[in-house]
């Protein structure tokens, strides 16, 4: 039975393409493009991108880590206070918004001014960076 299904187009199969002359040739692109807003997942790929999207914990920093790190705030701090704006390296968590876990990021800026009460430190960049997201700062000048 197979058999008579496929000699049934047979005549077909070698015919010769027929090119239309009234209508451009659609490209591969554009013909597939006429079927993606049948997508059955919309979103979906983001979804699965986000997902994999990595994110790291906040490190917790020993006692040692935390008063070399609290001697160098008291540093910066007493530079202010000579009118001194030191330009510091510092490494800090920031929180992802979307999902658990977050980054650690390191900028080099110029300090303009600590907010000891709220233990944050205010960069030229308008950069507030909060002591407690602090993983390390080195000083690179006293200016």
């Amino acid at each position: 039975m197979s058999e008579t299904i496929n000699n049934k187009y047979d005549d077909m199969i070698n015919m010769e393409y027929h090119k239309s002359n009234k209508h451009i040739h659609m490209s591969n692109y554009d013909r597939a493009a006429q079927f993606s807003p049948f997508a059955a997942l919309t979103g979906y790929d983001a979804l699965i991108g986000e997902t994999a999207r990595f994110t790291s914990e906040k490190i917790e920093l020993s006692e040692i880590e935390l008063k070399d790190l609290n001697e160098k705030y008291i540093q910066i701090i007493e530079c202010l206070k000579n009118k001194s704006y030191p330009t510091i390296s510092i490494t800090f968590f920031a929180q992802d918004l979307t999902k658990e876990g977050g980054e650690y990021i390191t900028i080099i800026g110029t300090v303009k001014k600590s907010d000891e009460f709220q233990r944050k430190l205010i960069l030229e960049n308008e950069s507030v960076i909060s002591f407690k997201d602090i993983l390390n700062i080195d000083i690179i000048n006293e200016s």
